[in-house]
């Protein structure tokens, strides 16, 4: 305990002592200069309240850096999804079944482990005929470690089956397989949301169409 408080007293009084010469002596120097051009005296009593009240300012002041220097030690340690697109050219499903897959990036850019994620398609517009009640759980990893990234499969389109007319949604999962609902070729708004145990929910909102034979999927616009 000693040791902690005299860490703050080394920290503290060279900062108090700073901001005396930048506030109370130019403030007093200040009026002092103006006050000596004028017949007018000053009395002690004023002096003293001056500097009492000086000294309060200086006191909030130090506060106020030593909070706002916390809170940015605070900000920075928390962990904070980002939600990033990206085209998984390189994914497992792309390989195996002569498809595209399209999927989100998501990134852990604190310094804690952002636990029990959960991934789902909140909103689809307009809605296709058939589809399951929203929201649909998308297949994501269960924690991401600080710095680390992962990828949330989306949508996908297989041109070598019975899906070639269709946009696959990668929803949910059992086993090892997502489990997919096909909607019409069209186009859809759909709003992905992820949330943590410990980070705000965040949710962005992307543009899938087909075009001639093709899917895309690309950020909307002003969304």
């Amino acid at each position: 305990m000693q040791k902690e408080i005299g860490h703050s007293l080394r920290e503290y009084i060279p900062a108090v002592f700073n901001l005396i010469n930048v506030i109370v002596f130019s403030t007093v120097s200040g009026m002092a200069w103006l006050i000596s051009g004028t017949h007018y005296s000053v009395p002690w009593s004023i002096w003293v309240g001056i500097i009492l009240l000086l000294l309060i300012v200086i006191q909030f002041v130090a506060f106020h850096k030593v909070r706002h220097e916390r809170d940015a030690l605070k900000n920075s340690i928390k962990p904070t999804l980002i939600l990033e697109f990206k085209h998984s050219d390189d994914s497992f499903h792309f390989k195996s079944y002569g498809g595209e897959i399209y999927r989100l990036s998501i990134h852990n850019s604190g310094f804690q482990t952002i636990e029990n994620l959960q991934a789902s398609i909140a909103e689809i517009n307009p809605i296709p005929q058939g589809l399951p009640a929203l929201p649909l759980p998308l297949v994501c990893p269960r924690s991401l470690n600080p710095g680390a990234d992962s990828y949330i499969s989306v949508v996908g389109h297989f041109t070598n089956d019975y899906r070639a007319d269709k946009i696959v949604i990668l929803d949910d999962i059992k086993g090892d397989w997502p489990v997919q609902t096909l909607i019409p070729f069209d186009k859809y708004d759909l709003t992905v949301k992820v949330t943590g145990r410990n980070v705000p929910a965040i949710t962005e909102t992307f543009t899938v169409f087909a075009s001639g034979n093709k899917v895309h999927m690309m950020r909307k616009l002003g969304g």
